[in-house]
């Protein structure tokens, strides 16, 4: 499957950004990404369920997690209050002060938006640059959820807050 990932990751050096919702990566590669991450460095959230925080319901999102072996629930910022799942998905439509507010409220927060990793508000980014798909990390925020963050993980993703 790792290589699977890597190949994945590699198709996006040749698909031109046009082919991207707004130069997001696309949800069924977010989904593998995401499962193989958690297969190989965060184990413990594998079998968590994954809270979707969405206004107009990220049907491809919740399909292609929900096919990945996820358990999906979406929800709209005003219901994400009262959550209290392991995994958190922000997407980069919602606002900055909404993204703040619900990033404290869960152990582990997924996002497509670079910036919300570097400012500590997300764990974990899938996101497009330079035509690839990269993951991001910010390791505090890893760390602060309890997951173990081993060299593997620091090979495997861009680490954004200077560790």
């Amino acid at each position: 499957m790792k290589m699977f990932v890597t190949a994945a990751a590699a198709l996006f050096c040749i698909l031109p950004l046009a082919a991207f919702d707004r130069a997001l990566v696309p949800a069924e590669f977010q989904a593998a990404i995401f499962k193989q991450l958690c297969a190989d460095y965060l184990p413990a959230y594998r079998q968590g369920t994954l809270v979707i925080v969405s206004r107009d319901g990220e049907d491809a999102l919740a399909k292609e997690f929900s096919r990945a072996g996820f358990v999906v629930k979406v929800v709209t910022p005003e219901q994400a209050v009262f959550e209290d799942d392991q995994i958190l998905y922000l997407p980069s439509r919602l606002d900055d002060r909404v993204a703040a507010s619900l990033s404290k409220r869960a152990a582990l927060v997924l996002t497509d938006n670079t910036k919300w990793v570097r400012r500590g508000l997300a764990s974990l980014g899938i996101v497009v640059r330079q035509r690839r798909a990269d993951v991001v990390a910010h390791v505090g925020r890893l760390e602060a959820s309890g997951a173990e963050v081993g060299l593997g993980l620091f090979r495997y993703a861009r680490v954004l807050d200077g560790r």
